[in-house]
């Protein structure tokens, strides 16, 4: 093995060599040996090569390095400069105008029974929520066995008091006793009474009479038609079952919605809403798209926001109620859930 120490000495001694190489001995015509510094050597060429002609044109910096020194130097600035004034829109939007969140208002038109009776199965198909109804479509009808039945027993007894006011009519009057005023006042009570128990049968074969004509008229109208357009809500009565007159069989939500609802709370109230404010309507499916809205009424009272409405289900909140009217043609679907931006600078 080569020791460290001597392989440590030979790079030390040829560094030493190199060194004394790079200094250069001349020798004058006296015969003395001059030692030339590195520096009279480079001055030396230098002297010799000033002769030759030299490029002195600047070297072109390359575009990688001028793209470097616009990422590094301009572009900072000018995203900085981007920042601050879309920063200053966007503030100014904001101030402009209070943001709150709507629901879709619809509509809803209960459908109720005309008269007492069964309703009756409709021919081919049954009426489900959620279905598509149109305006003038039969959606329910009242079986006519059990309203005919109760048209007959009224016709018995519209005939039975016509006869008994005929006869009550036509019967001759009690002829007054001769001899004395107390006969006359004996005949008195006998015509008050009389003539009560005529108005009595009369008024009542009235009722009847009347009762009788609306039992013709729910036959004549059997079939209980769907009053707007729209989907079926829910129903609340099944072929079969009994209906009173004026029971709820079933609700429909008119198509067509025509305003939205909202409760703009305690911190919202800054907005102060009026009518004919211009407010944006934006669908939460759909933000880019805007719906020109207007406030059409401001609530009087502070109320109960409704539970679709609140942010947090479980914290009951309070708030003024606003409603808006929006374009027929906004295709915005009933229950739908929007945002809304009141512009506070517009009358």
């Amino acid at each position: 093995m080569t020791d460290p120490t001597r392989r440590y000495e030979s790079l030390a001694a040829d560094n030493n060599h190199s060194e004394s190489v790079t200094t250069s001995a001349t020798t004058t015509q006296s015969g003395t040996t001059s030692v030339m510094n590195p520096s009279d050597a480079s001055s030396t060429t230098r002297g010799h090569s000033h002769s030759a002609p030299r490029d002195l044109s600047p070297i072109p910096t390359p575009w990688a390095v001028r793209w470097s020194r616009f990422r590094y130097q301009v572009l900072p600035v000018i995203t900085l400069i981007i920042s601050v004034a879309l920063t200053v829109w966007l503030w100014g939007r904001h101030a402009g105008s209070g943001n709150a969140m709507g629901e879709v208002a619809w509509d809803r038109v209960p459908v109720t029974s005309i008269a007492d009776g069964v309703l009756a199965e409709l021919p081919g198909r049954a009426v489900n929520p959620h279905d598509r109804v149109t305006a003038g479509q039969v959606i329910a009808a009242m079986d006519p066995k059990p309203i005919e039945d109760r048209r007959a027993a009224r016709q018995v007894e519209v005939e039975r008091l016509k006869s008994e006011v005929q006869a009550l009519e036509s019967a001759p009057a009690q002829p007054a006793a001769a001899g004395g005023a107390g006969s006359g006042n004996a005949t008195k009570p006998a015509a008050d009474s009389r003539e009560a128990r005529l108005q009595s049968l009369r008024a009542a074969l009235a009722v009847r009479e009347e009762e009788l004509a609306q039992l013709d008229l729910v036959l004549a109208k059997l079939e209980i038609e769907a009053p707007v357009s729209g989907t079926v809500f829910k129903v609340y009565l099944r072929p079969g079952q009994l209906a009173r007159q004026g029971d709820l069989i079933m609700e429909i939500n008119a198509d067509g919605a025509q305003y939205v609802t909202s409760y703009l709370r305690e911190e919202q109230q800054y907005i102060k809403p009026r009518k004919g404010m211009k407010v944006e309507v934006r669908p939460r499916n759909d933000p880019h798209r805007v719906v020109e809205g207007t406030v059409d009424t401001v609530g009087a009272t502070v109320e109960a926001v409704p539970p679709r409405q609140l942010r947090d289900q479980k914290v009951p909140e309070w708030g003024l109620p606003v409603r808006l009217a929006i374009p027929a043609n906004s295709n915005l679907l009933p229950g739908e859930m929007v945002n809304l931006a009141f512009q506070a600078g517009q009358p």
